[in-house]
């Protein structure tokens, strides 16, 4: 659909701006309060909650090119619109703004959520990354005077009943990865032991997240875990600098996914406090600016497939918000998921949860990306010919000792295993290990067996942020896709331009120039426009920031389109003079040559969606929305063409020229509010339905009346064929 009007968008976007200005004095101030419950008997525990969470609160450090940082739930209020999905009909906006207190009245479920929306369709699509980061860059971002970096912290006490839950839930404007989507809810856990005692910390990625103990996670000042977060998805780790590598199956793909860490812009955020939903129901007032927390639905614009869906906030999440303890100690250790293709050394044996290991260079130097994961050394960066190892633990023991040496330009990883390590009688050793040996440089240290090679494996050392590896349908499936998407775009239209041919029962116009308005509608026009689109919606950082602009004048899309569907009409009744005579003959041939129009739109946007997101893009919702969509372009051109039919029968030169650019106008115009209509109604009730399928009330209503005026004229003739005859 197309783009809205540009005064529109002007005062969205001074809102937006305004709204940005104070949004940094509006989260202080709602800081200031929580922390001030000077009467109320929740203070202290208020405050020791606080404290806490302070205590324990993660430093975050960001790849260079991240451009999103954590800010309050805030930034997305000014400029998103609180929609639902309806069961049998097609999304409908509840409330065009609303503020926390408004969340919070609204009673909601999963079928609601949140639409970052810039006054159009086109640029607040949640898949356009470019208009998204654009606003954030020019009115929410830290750096422009929009709210400060902050997360929200949720503590439970007394879990089965030894331990306590720190959750530190953040929230990002927008998740600018391979599923990119509007608003993005991440989470770190610190869960405390007797004693309020760090025992683990828990990094969440994506579907899940990873763990480690305290005693190896890094840590700053004593009591902040660092967090790496990677760019785009803002997927946790405790490594920066590194490349996760991991395959995974989105829609109809198998693909290579890539997360990068670096060890940038340093960040410590401000943090308030959440309650439970109880807490909150129970005292709101105790709790001003978190009242969203009662908001039941996504933090962004839905999708066809759940990964480029908005998620749902931190109460929502299930186990990990109910029950975090579980929840956390459930997710693998960090080191069983990552890190295949790295060097590792890892002690084995009786007493591994003893042991120490560290790696370091041939001479003793410390390795830049080295780490101790207690009984395992890792190494976050290609090894060098050979490194030594420093081993810890009980002497007299004998252990085993595992090396994993990677070879990035073979593409393999090789596994050796050596056993009867024995520490000196002070439970040192100190080896030299390369990747085809292992010597023991300290002289009372031993390796008594023959190193054994277990064998290699195959990896991925780095690659693009997502790499096509291969189609996970069988070639029949696809050849289907193909065949239904092509099905459900023409079948409609086939039946819509039929139905036109049957009405026009009078004066029927000739099946080949049927054809010929909607192969105008269906090939150049659609390309054309297409073009110009595809033009238009280069990210604005490779074209200038007026590219945005010119999507959001909402203007764009209508002129082209309508100019474009004009000319053929015009071009039929250049050529076919006599088969346009009346308004009636305008209206079927402008509508066919929009009905040709959206047929190829909807045959690129079927085949598009298919290839990328398999079978369940082609739902029965989506193709009765693209379906009214035919129906709305036919209403669009054959408001043109009535105009044209009605010219056809002046004679004055000037009134003919009149009519034709007073007819394009308003097939501009109907088309512009149409769109601005449909975007900006709130509620599901007889007008909104009537704007939503102003095409097919007007096709029923001009066949209608078509079969009544010919039924009429009929008539009259033939009462005086019969008078003649009698």
């Amino acid at each position: 659909m197309s783009k809205v009007l540009f005064a529109f968008i002007t005062l969205q976007i001074l809102i937006s701006l305004t709204g940005s200005a104070s949004k940094q004095d509006i989260t202080a101030e709602t800081l200031a309060v929580q922390s001030s419950f000077a009467s109320n008997e929740q203070t202290d525990t208020y405050a020791d909650d606080l404290q806490l969470a302070e205590r324990y609160e993660p430093v975050f450090y960001f790849h260079p090119d991240e451009v999103y940082l954590p800010q309050p739930v805030d930034v997305v209020m000014g400029i998103s619109r609180l929609r639902q999905s309806k069961h049998l009909w097609f999304d409908t906006t509840l409330l065009n703004s609303f503020t926390a207190h408004a969340l919070f009245t609204q009673s909601s479920d999963e079928t609601f959520f949140l639409d970052q929306w810039f006054g159009d369709i086109g640029s607040s699509e949640y898949a356009n990354y470019s208009s998204h980061k654009a606003v954030y860059q020019s009115s929410i971002s830290p750096e422009v005077g929009g709210p400060q970096p902050l997360i929200y912290a949720h503590i439970m006490h007394n879990i089965d009943p030894e331990y306590t839950s720190i959750q530190y839930w953040i929230f990002y404007f927008y998740n600018d990865w391979f599923n990119k989507h509007e608003g993005d809810w991440e989470m770190v856990e610190v869960i405390l032991l007797a004693g309020e005692q760090p025992g683990w910390v828990i990094y969440g990625q994506h579907h899940g997240g990873v763990r480690r103990s305290w005693a190896t996670t890094p840590v700053e000042g004593g009591t902040h875990p660092a967090v790496y977060v990677a760019r785009g998805s803002h997927a946790n780790y405790f490594a920066g600098g590194e490349v996760y590598v991991y395959v995974q199956d989105i829609g109809n793909r198998q693909l290579i996914l890539v997360d990068r860490t670096g060890a940038s812009n340093r960040l410590l955020p401000q943090i308030t406090l959440l309650p439970t939903r109880a807490e909150l129901s129970a005292n709101p007032e105790a709790w001003p600016g978190v009242e969203w927390l009662s908001f039941r639905g996504r933090w962004g614009e839905t999708a066809v497939y759940g990964d480029f869906n908005g998620p749902y906030g931190p109460a929502d999440k299930g186990t990990q918000w109910d029950d975090p303890y579980t929840w956390g100690i459930g997710q693998p250790l960090d080191r069983e998921t990552w890190y295949k293709n790295r060097l590792r050394i890892e002690i084995t044996g009786p007493d591994e949860t003893q042991a120490q290991i560290w790696i370091t260079d041939a001479i003793g130097q410390k390795l830049v990306g080295s780490e101790s994961i207690g009984n395992l050394a890792l190494l976050h960066s290609e090894p060098p010919e050979k490194v030594l190892v420093k081993v810890e633990g009980s002497p007299s023991i004998p252990e085993d000792i595992t090396v994993y040496w990677p070879d990035s330009a073979g593409g393999t990883v090789t596994r050796t295993l050596y056993s009867g390590l024995m520490l000196d009688t002070s439970g040192h050793a100190q080896l030299e290990i390369s990747a085809d040996h292992v010597i023991s440089v300290s002289s009372t240290a031993q390796l008594s067996l023959i190193p054994r090679q277990i064998g290699s494996y195959k990896e991925i050392w780095d690659a693009p942020d997502s790499v096509l590896v291969s189609s996970t349908l069988p070639i029949q499936d696809i050849l289907a896709g193909l065949l239904l998407s092509l099905l459900i775009s023409l079948v409609p239209v086939i039946l819509l331009v039929a139905i036109l041919y049957w009405v026009d029962q009078y004066q029927k116009g000739p099946i080949k120039l049927f054809a010929v308005a909607f192969s105008w509608g269906a090939i150049p026009a659609l390309l054309v426009a297409f073009s110009v689109q595809l033009f238009f919606k280069i990210p604005a950082n490779l074209m200038g920031s007026s590219a945005l602009e010119a999507i959001r004048l909402g203007i764009l899309a209508p002129v082209v389109e309508e100019i474009l569907k004009a000319a053929g009409i015009l071009f039929i009744y250049w050529r076919f003079r006599r088969d346009i005579n009346d308004v009636l003959d305008g209206i079927f041939y402008g509508a066919v040559v929009g009905f040709g129009f959206a047929f190829i739109s909807n045959l690129f946007r079927y085949t598009g969606d298919f290839f990328s997101l398999g079978f369940p893009a082609l739902n029965l919702s989506f193709v009765a929305l693209r379906t009214v969509h035919v129906l709305n372009h036919g209403l669009y051109t054959a408001i043109f063409g009535a105009f044209l039919g009605f010219a056809s029968q002046v004679k004055s030169r000037r009134r003919f020229w009149t009519l034709l650019i007073g007819g394009l106008v308003s097939s501009i115009a109907t088309h512009a509010l149409q769109n601005l209509l449909s975007n900006n109604l709130v509620g599901l009730n007889a007008f909104t339905v009537v704007v939503t399928i102003a095409g097919t009330l007007v096709l029923w209503v001009v066949g209608g009346w078509s079969l009544v005026q010919q039924r009429r004229l009929l008539r009259t003739e033939l009462q005086g064929l019969v008078h003649e005859t009698l």
